[in-house]
């Protein structure tokens, strides 16, 4: 029986051959990278209209109403549990049909929900809503109309007076998006993972013969000399 050792089929590829692809497409790789580095942000900066934020905030406090000037413990868990109650009135289609009506704003109820974001901060009785517009000034005046309007519902619906507005919303000043560095490294490092991985993945594809060591590890026979290669004159 004879045993056949013979591992001509197997190409073993080292992390210098590897490094190697990845340095023969160096170049390619960085000006690929550099350009579409740059193109997203020219792209975030002159085809994305920028948007603006505005913010407010209320607190759900004590009952004006009540005679008692302590805040007691039991207050202030009814205050924290009704948070969540006022939030989904906050998000409710009456407070943002009377936006729009107050405001006199050619959007539906929907494209208004879209730009507000109603939260709550964690652990206390403070709700806040953010407004984001492509109008600075329509950002501000959303916010602040919103917390007037939900202000008076509150009394209407749950008969309670017992929401005070902590912050009115500012006028923004600077655009919250696009966001153009951040954007821009983005896709920078993914087109730069993306062509190193095609280098690495050409380099293994490859399975010319380029030395004597190739020739070594496919056939397993010792180089015994060589033919140089001679330019015409």
């Amino acid at each position: 029986m004879i045993e056949d050792n013979n591992k001509n089929d197997e190409i073993v590829i080292s992390i210098a051959d590897i490094w190697a692809g990845i340095r023969k497409r160096l170049v390619p790789i960085i000006l690929i990278t550099l350009a579409i580095t740059i193109v997203t942000g020219l792209i975030n900066y002159y085809l994305i209209i920028p948007k603006y934020e505005a913010t407010a905030t209320v607190i759900v406090g004590k009952n004006k109403d009540e005679s008692s000037d302590t805040l007691q413990y039991n207050d202030v868990l009814l205050s924290q549990r009704l948070v969540d109650t006022y939030t989904v009135i906050m998000e409710s289609q009456t407070i943002y049909n009377q936006i729009i009506d107050k405001l006199d704003l050619e959007l539906t109820s929907r494209d208004l929900q879209s730009m507000i974001k109603i939260s709550t901060v964690k652990d206390t009785e403070v709700i806040r809503v953010t407004v984001k517009d492509v109008i600075p000034e329509r950002a501000m005046d959303i916010a602040n109309q919103s917390l007037e309007i939900f202000e008076q519902e509150i009394k209407n619906i749950m008969q309670l007076d017992n929401v005070h507005i902590l912050d009115s919303a500012q006028m923004p000043t600077s655009p919250v998006e696009p966001k153009l560095i951040r954007n821009s490294m983005q896709a920078g490092l993914i087109t730069l993972a993306l062509a190193i991985v095609i280098a690495v993945l050409l380099q293994l594809a490859d399975t010319t013969i380029k030395n004597e060591e190739d020739i070594k590890s496919i056939t397993n026979i010792p180089i015994i000399g060589q033919i140089p290669y001679i330019k015409e004159l």
